[in-house]
């Protein structure tokens, strides 16, 4: 299955790259950002890296995955968001999200997590969540 990238009226939504490693660095070494996260803030790059890296192979084994958040008008990678882990026997996923502090209170989560939410619903996922009618 090839990644999915979605559109919303604001944000393009697609797969973390190799590149993305600085800009997930700044994201994920805000103590606020990271407080609701098991792992302390970042302070190195290679620790963004093995991240995306972990992101990558939660999709290849079809046990999550997680998309990078970017504005439409410049594709500034501003935060993620994803389907942390699914089990397809309960028919259930966990969402997890984050996002530049300097974003917060513009709504960037709810649009990117509502166009998942409807992915996730359409069938065009691994997850296997039952369809909404």
């Amino acid at each position: 299955m090839a990644f999915p990238i979605l559109e919303t009226t604001r944000l393009s939504l697609d797969a973390l790259k190799d590149s993305d490693s600085q800009s997930i660095l700044e994201l994920f070494s805000e103590p606020d950002v990271v407080s609701y996260y098991d792992l302390a803030a970042f302070s190195e790059e290679k620790q963004a890296s093995n991240l995306i890296q972990f992101f990558a192979n939660r999709f290849e084994t079809g046990e999550g995955i997680r998309w990078a958040i970017r504005l439409k008008g410049t594709r500034e990678l501003v935060g993620t968001c994803g389907f942390n882990s699914w089990s397809p026997k309960m028919k259930s996923a966990i969402i997890g999200y984050d996002l530049q502090k300097q974003h917060w209170g513009r709504g960037i989560v709810t649009e990117a997590v509502n166009a998942i939410i409807k992915t996730a619903f359409s069938g065009k996922l691994k997850c296997e969540l039952p369809r909404l009618h």
